[in-house]
């Protein structure tokens, strides 16, 4: 019987997730699966995709995002 895609997508990203752990720390790797997260949604938001309301990707909201991404930074430190 075949898995959902949403299932095997799962699988692949717990998997990349326990090899790079150990190349770039848990805290790098958590830091960089969150601001992927942020930057997907802005852009979700940001285009409508998915039948979602369009939310301009405004200077305030890509500063926070810049900040994220300069977090992640701070944590490889």
């Amino acid at each position: 019987m075949r898995r959902p895609r949403s299932k095997q997508q799962s699988r692949y990203l717990t998997l990349a997730a326990r090899v790079m752990v150990h190349r770039l720390g848990a805290a790098t790797v958590m830091s960089l699966i969150v601001v992927g997260q942020t930057l997907c949604s802005l852009a979700l938001d940001h285009f409508g995709i998915l039948g979602l309301p369009q939310y301009a990707a405004n200077p305030a909201r890509l500063l926070g995002a810049g900040l994220l991404v300069l977090g992640v930074m701070l944590v490889r430190l």
